[in-house]
């Protein structure tokens, strides 16, 4: 349950510095094609947690994948896999602590297969504050 306390710590931290405000992140991958995705929804509360990780055993196991472009990671067990947000598609981000119980790398599933996004947090929260947010004077006149 830790790694759950954990996860709800720096997601509250996510959410304070996102402001309810999520861009969208062109994200390349292990120098293969770039991916692309959207932060939906960001997830701070344990049971939400909970009720993900019964879903991950079930509809997201990947142990091999024969797909050279998609830069798969093999995930064949959970327990130090937490879902913290959801993809625009609905699909999880996860905080993966199977290398380190406190600084997890984040992986994202990717259709078929789970692709690690970055390293840290601080490199996710990059990823969307780096992002090109128009300014007042390039927005469309209504």
């Amino acid at each position: 349950m830790k790694l759950y306390d954990q996860s709800i710590e720096i997601t509250t931290v996510m959410a304070k510095i996102f402001g309810g405000h999520f861009f969208r992140p062109s994200l390349a991958i292990s120098g293969k094609a770039g991916i692309a995705t959207e932060l939906s929804k960001l997830i701070t509360n344990k049971n939400e947690m909970l009720k993900w990780q019964d879903k991950l055993v079930t509809y997201f196991s990947a142990t091999e994948n024969n797909d050279e472009n998609c830069c798969a990671l093999k995930v064949d067990y959970f327990s130090q896999i937490i879902v913290f947000a959801e993809s625009a598609d609905v699909m999880p981000f996860c905080f993966d602590y199977r290398s380190s119980e406190t600084a997890p790398t984040i992986i994202w599933w990717d259709d078929n297969c789970w692709v690690r996004i970055c390293d840290s947090q601080d490199a996710f929260i990059a990823l969307f504050i780096n992002s090109k947010i128009p300014s007042q004077s390039q927005l469309p006149i209504s």
